[in-house]
């Protein structure tokens, strides 16, 4: 695929009321394709639309030295469940906060062809500060250079 033509789609359900006023009322970076009935939205994030936010560090987890911050914060995570992941093509990435994962998510590379954003998870005492959106953005504009 070319880097002109390489894209992300991302698809949210559900949609809260609020969410779907704010999207229509919003100049979001990327192009939002459709709104269904079912209350999916789509996202065309291409490199020319995207633009990542950096409202915290994020960075890639290292699969043996940050597992025990990975058992705290998913507990029905076990070692074996963390390394069957790894061999599955998953990439995790996290914000790191006070000592613990505050939210993370993934790059599922499922073929050379398709990645997707997977796995996106908050604290829930870390709701509503941005940090999903920002490992969101993080793992996005990683697709995004790699031209998937």
């Amino acid at each position: 695929m070319s880097e002109r033509w390489a894209a992300l789609y991302l698809m949210v359900r559900p949609l809260s009321k609020r969410l779907r006023t704010a999207l229509h009322s919003s100049h979001d970076h990327c192009s939002k394709a459709a709104m269904s009935t079912e209350q999916y939205v789509t996202y065309e994030c291409t490199r020319l639309n995207f633009q990542p936010v950096l409202r915290y560090p994020v960075r890639w987890l290292e699969w043996e030295q940050d597992y025990p911050l990975v058992q705290v914060f998913w507990l029905e995570q076990t070692r074996e469940g963390w390394q069957e992941a790894r061999e599955e093509g998953y990439q995790y990435c996290a914000v790191i906060e006070y000592g613990q994962l505050q939210a993370l998510a993934a790059v599922w590379r499922y073929s050379e062809a398709a990645w997707e954003v997977a796995s996106v998870y908050t604290r829930p005492e870390a709701h509503r500060r941005g940090y999903a959106q920002a490992v969101v953005s993080f793992v996005t504009a990683a697709i995004l250079r790699a031209g998937k």
